[in-house]
């Protein structure tokens, strides 16, 4: 399992197994609240829940209850890197003015 291990110690950022409840914005439907899997300050995994998830590629928006040093929501555009039966792995693109 070489390739696993390589793609474990090439990630950019710490990730933390910590569940929020995060809300997902994706275009044409309506804003749903997703569990968070794991979190970082590069992204998120989406636990699917047996729902519809956004698709490999989308871009979405996704409001974080609170933010580090902030005591407001924080909203980021963000895109799908990575999909599984389990969830999806979001990259954070920037903050949504």
């Amino acid at each position: 399992m070489p390739e696993v291990q390589d793609a474990i110690e090439s990630r950019r950022f710490e990730r933390q197994d910590i569940s929020i409840e995060v809300v997902v914005s994706m275009k044409g439907c309506a804003p749903m609240t997703i569990n968070t899997g794991n979190i970082s300050v590069g992204g998120v995994f989406l636990l699917s829940d047996g729902r519809d998830m956004p698709k490999l590629g989308e871009e979405i928006a996704v409001t974080l209850p609170e933010f580090v040093g902030s005591h407001n929501p924080v909203s980021m555009r963000a895109v799908v890197r990575h999909s599984s039966a389990e969830g999806v792995s979001i990259e954070f693109l920037g903050v949504l003015e």
